[in-house]
């Protein structure tokens, strides 16, 4: 309550009205007692640039880029107190080269290259650290986030008081680099139009999960804040919390358009996709393989729980370094006709078509819990064991941890994981979600639900039947 900003204002300041009245009264109805003035900055820059370069009649060369940023911050992003802005960095930049040439009248071939990047982070500053108000926070001196709850008096209409940077995406965003090479080439036979062409994109996409050290913490009311009591729901982070994911993506298509009549046209092609799985460039991967799953009535033989092969800790041998094992490539014919009908002097045209077309399967929010099992939302999977593991509070508000849990190993999994005797006795996934104790075994020390993608998936794809 006596920490005070470098600007010398009170950090939790005091009720203010036109007399103690009055300000007992704003506090009474729910109201509030106190009025903090700051400024939200929002900038944002944009810059493009293009060039188109004649090399020779038959050789025509453009050049593209577009750049922007547009940051921004929020004094009051997680914290109803100064001191605590949020800084929100977001930006984009794309760039092409593209070159076209003419070879004699039947042949035109297109060269092109791109890339693609894209940013959203989101970071606090922090006028005060943990130990400047006499709290201690294992893995760092980060100020905690503070839900203080009936804050002003304990009752219905009692508001809440959030101290510091407190939020579930403290320090967080994602870095996203591609790179897009393609070739495509035309050309005309006669009654024939030959198409062929190919396409490859080498994505990054880096998470930065910063939030390891940043704690949350709660108090129940005002009196349980002066005494330092807390609330059991506590949090901090700890383990390795960032990704660096990495896909190869690749195509390529033959396609032939036949003038069988003047009036009928009817095309005919086949493409070919990969779309490759993500794979982290440390082994930071994980999944659930049935087939390897085996328990008997008092243990746990396998607990099918695989990591990727080039961890080079923990790698399962005999795993991929994306875990899959479904076909993630698939070949698509389609064709189309088009008629018009001569006695419409080229004023109707009737099309038909079919098709397959793939679509990739994984995403990156695919890899994470849904909402509302603790470790999820969209950095779920960088939060989950075995890699990284949460703490809860059991101590005081001066220190909230009293012990670390840190994060476990693959084998550890194996371990907690119910027998079939256990299973049986209603040690249910339902039972495990609600902590509840069966025949002596504790359900709540299963190590983590997590988030996955089938190692079985196959590339999904669609069907396109056209009539018009």
């Amino acid at each position: 309550l006596q920490a005070k900003l470098p600007n010398g204002q009170y950090l939790i300041p005091s009720a203010v009205g036109s007399s103690n009245n009055a300000a007992q009264a704003n506090i009474l109805n729910g109201a509030a007692d106190t009025s903090l003035i700051g400024t939200s900055i929002f900038k944002g820059d944009q810059a493009d640039a293009s060039l188109d370069f004649n090399a020779t009649a038959n050789d025509h060369m453009t050049a593209k880029y577009y750049y922007q940023h547009t940051p921004a911050i929020s004094p009051f992003g997680g914290s109803n107190t100064l001191g605590f802005p949020e800084n929100e960095d977001s930006g984009a930049q794309v760039a092409s080269l593209n070159n076209s040439i003419t070879i004699g009248n039947n042949i035109n071939w297109e060269q092109r290259i791109g890339f693609s990047r894209q940013k959203v982070y989101s970071s606090f500053s922090q006028a005060l650290s943990a130990s400047d108000v006499g709290i201690s926070v294992p893995g760092g001196n980060y100020f905690p986030g503070i839900t203080m709850s009936s804050f002003g008096y304990h009752g219905s209409n009692s508001t809440v008081l959030n101290l510091g940077p407190n939020s579930d995406f403290v320090d967080q965003g994602y870095f996203q680099n591609r790179f897009s090479p393609s070739s495509n080439a035309i050309f005309t036979l006669g009654h024939h139009t030959v198409s062929v062409g190919f396409n490859f994109d080498y994505t990054q996409l880096n998470i930065r999960n910063d939030r390891v050290g940043h704690a949350e913490i709660s108090t129940r009311n005002f009196a349980d804040f002066l005494q330092g009591n807390l609330e059991g729901s506590g949090t901090v982070l700890e383990g390795v919390a960032n990704r660096h994911y990495r896909t190869d993506d690749a195509g390529a298509f033959i396609q032939d358009k036949w003038q069988f009549r003047p009036t009928i046209s009817i095309t005919a092609g086949l493409r070919y996709d990969f779309n490759g799985p993500f794979r982290e460039a440390n082994g930071l991967m994980f999944n659930f393989d049935p087939s390897r799953y085996k328990a008997s009535p008092s243990a746990i033989v396998n607990s099918g729980f695989i990591v990727a092969g080039n961890n080079k800790q923990y790698g399962t041998p005999g795993v991929s370094d994306s875990t899959l094992k479904g076909r993630q490539w698939g070949f698509a014919p389609r064709v189309g006709i088009a008629w018009s009908p001569k006695r419409f002097h080229n004023k109707i045209v009737w099309r038909a078509g079919a098709g397959i077309y793939y679509n990739r399967g994984e995403y990156f929010q695919y890899l994470s819990p849904p909402a509302g099992n603790g470790i999820s939302g969209p950095f779920g999977v960088t939060q989950e064991a075995p890699f990284a593991a949460f703490t809860y509070a059991d101590g005081n508000l001066s220190q909230p941890f009293t012990s670390i849990r840190k994060p476990t190993t693959p084998a550890d999994i194996a371990s907690t994981l119910p027998t079939l005797d256990q299973q049986e006795k209603d040690c249910t996934a339902m039972n495990i979600y609600n902590y509840i104790t069966v025949s002596g075994y504790g359900c709540e020390d299963i190590p983590a639900i997590i988030g996955n993608y089938n190692i079985n998936n196959v590339l999904p794809y669609s069907e396109n039947w056209t009539l018009d």
